[in-house]
This record gives structure tokens, C-alpha cells and sequence, in this order.
């Protein structure tokens, strides 16, 4: 990796899985055109077909060193704390596979931080999304205090931790992580109130209808159409997958466009399909 150097965008693939997902994030930060390159770690449990997939996808492959994981921690939580050890980088923003980009977003890269905070997350303390300066000795200290953590999970001893470092807390704003769930059908706000969604493990988003804003289903057809443009034809180039959309993504974000039912809601809908490329 000589030669890497800056801030970078990363996600993580640790199985067959995930690989669509991390492709289709990697695509939509690609189609707003970040300046920064993007990145994924990958676990050995990735078959050799798709890691070729993501090599073709992604500027940046890292492979998830599960070796030094001497804590012990579950492999979706070592790899957060395994971004610390990118030295070659002087910060990245890891964004979980299950994300997707709607807007440039290099701001969160191009802030700086005088404080020189380790981790920055929104103040939810989701890790979904979280800025991260690299560092081998942050990581290995954090390794060796993990293994006593007394049943905190990893984001609650992360809490603690930079709470007890002394540093003033910053936060990542909720418009970079915006929960799509079944309580949430309609992202209301204007524009820049929504910069990256975040579709969870079970979204369920069926039956959801437009309104003033940003109706679900409209991000769910764009992310659709980013696989389908984009991430398939790389996947099918490697010869792994079918014509159809992976099963995980039909059963998770399964939706059924409405059409809207007024000239106005017509207008806002036209709007988004027009900003969206649909």
C-alpha cells in the first residue's frame, strides 16, 4: 500500500453476502463524485470470485487480519476497530456496507479536528458511520483493554473510552446516518437534511407511500438502479451471480413504487426521480 496517503472512504465485506451491498455503497459514492478514494476490508470467509468483484470495484482492497484480534471480539466489531491499524492513512470515514450515499459528502473528510479526536460518531453513538485516525497504538491498547470490558458492548466501551481520553467531544450530524425503518416511511426535510441513508439489517418498507419529501421507495428504486447499472455488471462479469438482484437485497428492500396521487406530489416525485437518475 506505499504510496496511500490522505483520508479515504471505507466500508467492510466479511462475507458472499455482503459484497453487493459494499459494491452498491461504493457506487453511489462514485456516481456523487467524491474526490477520496474508497476502500473496503475483506474477511477470508469472501470467496475468490468476489473478491475479485470487489478488487475490480473498490481503489482499495485490505484483508481483515483476524490474527490480531486477540480480544476476541465478533468479526462486524473487530473490523471497526481494524481501520485503526491503516497507518497509511491519516483519517477514514467508515460507512457500514448497508449504507447508501444520496450526496457528495467529502465534508466529513475535509473537517479538521484540532483536538486530534480518535473517534468521531454521530451522537447517537452509532457506528454505522464514524470518522477514525488510524492508529497502531490506539489499536493495540484498545485490544488489551477489550478483553476486560465487563460485558459493555464495543460501542459502549468506544464511549467510555474517548470520554475518559479529555478531548471535547464532536459529532457527525444525523443527515450523514438517517434510519430508514417501517416507522419512518417518509425522510422529511429538504434537501440537505438528507445526505446518506442508512437501510439497516431488516428493513421492511412495504406499502409505504409518497409524500412532501423523501419518499423510501424512491431511494429504494435508485439504490435498484445503482445495482443493476453498476454493481451487476460487475458481478456478472465475474460470472457469480444470476440476472436478478441477490435474494438478500429482494427480501430486504423489496417495494412497490405508488404513483403519486396529486399534479403537486407529482411535481415533488418527478423532483426526485430527476435528482436520482431513475
Amino acid at each position: 500500500m506505499q504510496g496511500c496517503s490522505g483520508e479515504v472512504w471505507l466500508t467492510s465485506a466479511l462475507t458472499d453476502e455482503d459484497v453487493p451491498n459494499a459494491l452498491t455503497l461504493c457506487c453511489s459514492l462514485k456516481r456523487v463524485f467524491t474526490s477520496r478514494k474508497i476502500a473496503v476490508i475483506y474477511s477470508s470467509k469472501v470467496s475468490k470470485n468476489l473478491k475479485e468483484a470487489l478488487n475490480y470495484g473498490f481503489d482499495l482492497l485490505f484483508h481483515l487480519e483476524e490474527d490480531r484480534n486477540t480480544a476476541e471480539l465478533k468479526n462486524e466489531e473487530f473490523v471497526k476497530l481494524f481501520a485503526l491499524t491503516l497507518k497509511s492513512f491519516e483519517k477514514c470515514v467508515y460507512l457500514s456496507p448497508n449504507m447508501l450515499v444520496l450526496r457528495n459528502c467529502d465534508e466529513l473528510l475535509d473537517q479538521e479536528d484540532e483536538n486530534c479526536q480518535q473517534f468521531v460518531w454521530t451522537e447517537k453513538s452509532d457506528t454505522s458511520i464514524f470518522m477514525v485516525r488510524p492508529s497502531l497504538q490506539v489499536f493495540n491498547t484498545l485490544m488489551k483493554s477489550l478483553h476486560s470490558r465487563n460485558g459493555y458492548t464495543v460501542e459502549h466501551y468506544l464511549r467510555k473510552w474517548v470520554k475518559n481520553q479529555g478531548t471535547e467531544c464532536r459529532f457527525i450530524e444525523e443527515k450523514y446516518n438517517r434510519l430508514i425503518s417501517p416507522q419512518n416511511g417518509m425522510l422529511l426535510g429538504s434537501e440537505k437534511d438528507i445526505s446518506i441513508v442508512n437501510l439497516g439489517n431488516k428493513t421492511n418498507t412495504n406499502g409505504i407511500h409518497t409524500g412532501n419529501g423523501f419518499a423510501i421507495e424512491n431511494i429504494l428504486q435508485f439504490r435498484k438502479q445503482i445495482y443493476e447499472q453498476d454493481v451487476h455488471p460487475i458481478l456478472a462479469f465475474q460470472s457469480t451471480v444470476p440476472s436478478t438482484i441477490p435474494k438478500i437485497i429482494i427480501q430486504q428492500y423489496e417495494v412497490q413504487l405508488l404513483e403519486p396521487r396529486s399534479p403537486h406530489l407529482f411535481r415533488n416525485y418527478s423532483a426526485i426521480l430527476r435528482r436520482f437518475r431513475i
